[in-house]
């Protein structure tokens, strides 16, 4: 029987389940209170969405889309453009054979052609339909808020959403949640999927494609799960995957390369892997503990349901939007943090996690009953319900089935400073008060301290290499002393820049900035590691004249640690000779710190012709140096020597600096002799 009367409602949204769900939740509640509807869904092949929309029964349709990318990277851009045009074209076509009433919208970058298209052809007249469009996380998204312009309604989950393009039609709903997502009997629910009864079950996924760092670590956890008496049993989702990411097999190889072989017969009496998870409402209720990225579905979903989870937000995401969700839900008591650390893979710097430390976290949590029993009070309280029923009735002018402010109880956090902001205010602060800063002055809140170490250090590992120097630049003013070996490996990495950048005269992918100011972040930090020896040797020969100024800078700040001074002496005396004036003049200078005796003396007396005032007068501060450490043996030959430096400068001041650093090491000397202090 066909219904001629029904609404067509158009879904969209994709790329992964936590854009997916909430589509698929607000098309529910729309055709509940329209009494019934045509739905189809538009989507992305090879994203989560072609998975998971058969599986719920709807018919879904593909359209051309890339993430948005800036012009800066114009290849990446050209792409982008490229498919959002194709994707234009073929959303046109959709919306014109199927003619929705209501297009419902939850961003990922398939919405883009739909909404944009759908702009066109109502300014043509040739589509009449309202637009929905709700943004999931605590930092809007880019593309949604490039699009909220172009929309009938937009409706937030959190009432502190930054970065919307139209914010003033913004209203607070909360998250949509399919009506499918209920609290089962843990033991029903165990049954169900057949796990067992009398063991505590951890659930373990990272999205719908899967999070490779979160499988990598797990697999490495597992390890030491092998030989626990009784470890908890692990239900793990590992993921759709992509064109590009093969979760099961990359896991599988994982486990055998690291377990062997017959690593399904030594963890099957506490592992089980699945590919996706279909039946979440089980999957979720038959959990002691839920292990999880921090998106805004996963986040509300164990929220609704009341289940105590570790977080690991993915980093680096556009407004670091999953770590901000995760903070909200971690303030309020709710969930417990990890964050992922820098980790050297093949000879890289990876962002991850180490799996002895991921499986003393998990095990810790899930034997400790308090603990869990606290976090469940805690996030059952943290989300409002019936968004999607309310966004239906608000957008089909009902009556609101519950109260129009379903704020969460959490309290709004303050949005952290960005990246530049933050090294301002520090730098600031570094050159007001020296040797006596300390970045926990600025930073009150340890937790604040903590999260922003982590921020910083994940700028590491960005293809960009200005996010790179930020990166080492903030590391040295947080006084990160845990990232002193990625600020080392910087320095001595030799990876060839991209052909482009060696023809524009860049030698190393870790260009000369990045290289000279990670010297100055471990001086900042001033923490002595042996490491440093080998380091500061090669760095002070590095093709980068400024690299070269600041590893003299950091022998002189380090030199009463160094295990074989003798080394840095011979290494300071051939860059007496070196191009850069600036180089020899702090050459000279470090000389005076860690020169011993006569030949120290000689080499520096070698500069009092030297044709600029700057490395004359280091020579002359040097000498001083050791002057007042009592190293000159015969001040007297040394007061005649030093009458032959040219004490003439070239700065235009009313007092030549060279010239009083002169008479400095003339009257120094002339106390050695017993000869009085006169010029």
């Amino acid at each position: 029987m066909v219904v001629r009367n029904l609404k067509k409602l158009l879904l969209t949204g994709g790329g992964t389940s936590g854009h997916v769900n909430p589509a698929l939740a607000m098309g529910q509640a729309f055709e509940s209170r329209l009494g019934g509807a045509e739905i189809c869904y538009v989507g992305v092949r090879g994203r989560a969405e072609e998975v998971i929309v058969p599986k719920a029964g709807l018919p879904i349709k593909y359209v051309s889309a890339a993430g948005y990318a800036p012009p800066r990277r114009l290849l990446s851009f050209i792409r982008f453009g490229a498919k959002l045009t194709l994707g234009c074209i073929q959303s046109m076509a959709i919306l014109l054979k199927f003619k929705p009433d209501f297009i419902l919208a939850t961003g990922g970058y398939v919405s883009a052609p739909i909404i944009l298209s759908h702009a066109l052809l109502a300014r043509l007249g040739l589509s009449k339909a309202k637009v929905v469009l709700h943004e999931a996380n605590a930092v809007a998204g880019r593309l949604n808020a490039l699009m909220a312009p172009h929309v009938d309604h937009l409706f937030l989950t959190f009432p502190h959403s930054r970065g919307n393009g139209d914010r003033a039609k913004g209203l607070v709903a909360g998250y949509p949640v399919l009506n499918t997502l209920e609290r089962l009997d843990t033991a029903e629910a165990r049954k169900r999927l057949g796990l067992p009864l009398d063991k505590k079950i951890v659930l373990i996924f990272g999205g719908s494609q899967g999070a490779r760092s979160i499988n990598r670590a797990l697999a490495a956890a597992l390890v030491s799960l092998v030989d626990m008496a009784d470890p908890p049993f692990i239900l793990h989702g590992v993921g759709l995957g992509s064109l590009t990411h093969h979760p099961l097999e990359e896991t599988t190889a994982l486990l055998e390369s690291l377990i062997g072989p017959d690593w399904p017969v030594k963890t099957k009496r506490f592992y089980r892997m699945e590919t996706y998870l279909h039946d979440m409402a089980a999957a979720y209720s038959a959990a002691d503990l839920v292990v999880c990225r921090a998106g805004a579905g996963a986040i509300h979903e164990v929220s609704s349901l009341g289940r105590p989870t570790l977080l690991i937000p993915k980093p680096n995401l556009p407004g670091d939007h999953q770590v901000e969700n995760a903070r909200t839900l971690a303030a309020f008591g709710g969930a417990e943090i990890c964050h992922e650390e820098l980790l050297y893979e093949s000879g890289q710097l990876v962002s991850g996690l180490e799996g002895p430390e991921l499986a003393a976290r998990i095990t810790s949590l899930v034997f400790d009953q308090g603990k869990l029993a606290a976090l469940s009070a805690r996030i059952r309280e943290f989300m409002a319900d019936g968004a999607a029923e309310r966004i239906a009735d608000l957008v089909l002018k009902s009556e609101p089935r519950k109260a129009d402010n379903p704020t969460p109880v959490a309290e709004p956090r303050p949005a952290p400073l960005t990246n530049q902001a933050l090294l301002l205010a520090l730098n600031r602060a570094y050159l007001a008060r020296g040797v006596l800063y300390d970045p926990s002055d600025q930073i009150k809140d340890s937790e604040e301290l903590d999260y922003l170490r982590h921020r910083s250090a994940q700028l590491l590992i960005s293809p960009d290499w200005n996010a790179r120097n930020m990166g080492v630049k903030l590391i040295g003013l947080l006084k990160d002393e845990t990232k002193i070996e990625p600020l080392l490996w910087f320095i001595e990495d030799r990876t060839p820049a991209p052909r482009l950048h060696r023809l524009l005269g860049g030698d190393f992918r870790q260009v000369g900035f990045i290289r000279r100011n990670s010297l100055t972040s471990l001086m900042i930090i001033n923490k002595y590691v042996p490491a440093l020896d080998r380091v500061l040797s090669a760095a002070i020969d590095d093709p980068y004249y400024e690299v070269r100024v600041q590893a003299a800078k950091a022998v002189a700040h380090f030199q009463d640690r160094f295990s074989d001074p003798a080394l840095f002496w011979e290494i300071l005396y051939r860059r007496l000779g070196d191009r850069s004036f600036e180089v020899v003049q702090e050459s000279a200078l470090a000389l005076g710190r860690i020169g011993q005796g006569e030949e120290a003396i000689q080499a520096l007396l070698g500069l009092r012709m030297h044709r600029y005032w700057q490395v004359r007068q280091a020579a002359l501060e040097s000498l001083h140096l050791l002057a007042q450490k009592n190293m000159v043996r015969d001040p007297e030959r040394l007061l005649n020597e030093v009458a032959g430096f040219v004490v003439i400068a070239t700065d235009f001041r009313p007092q030549f600096t060279i010239k009083a650093s002169y008479n400095k090491l003339v009257n120094c000397l002339k106390d050695s002799l017993g000869k009085g202090g006169e010029k």
